[in-house]
């Protein structure tokens, strides 16, 4: 989502500034080099940031069906000094994710 809200901000600077003249209509076809190498660091940022937060809720017991039986399993995690230790290394992992969308990374697990 970031990624197209940050194409659409592009392409239309780039329409704007052939419609109103201060920019040449050549500008419009600098849009694919601007932005694809943008998209493509970003959306393998995503399956890295994906593969592990779900590895991390698969490992602490709350990737199941049951929201209450989620929840008690990540209480008993975090009470759990080595898993602890595990899922704050986990969570900080994220923190390039978490740097993009202007969060801390224990956002996940602190409440709020």
């Amino acid at each position: 989502m970031n990624t197209g809200l940050a194409d659409v901000h592009n392409l239309a600077y780039k329409i704007a500034g052939a419609y109103h003249g201060w920019a040449s209509d050549d500008l419009l076809d600098t849009y694919q080099a601007d932005r694809k190498h943008i998209a493509n660091v970003n959306a393998l940022q995503s399956i890295k940031n994906g593969k592990r937060i779900f590895g991390l809720l698969k490992a602490s017991g709350t990737a199941t069906g049951d929201v209450e039986e989620a929840r008690q399993n990540f209480a008993l995690a975090l009470k759990d000094p080595k898993r602890r230790a595990w899922i704050d290394e986990e969570i900080e992992l994220q923190q390039e994710h978490f740097d993009n969308v202007g969060l801390p990374p224990t956002y996940l697990w602190r409440p709020h």
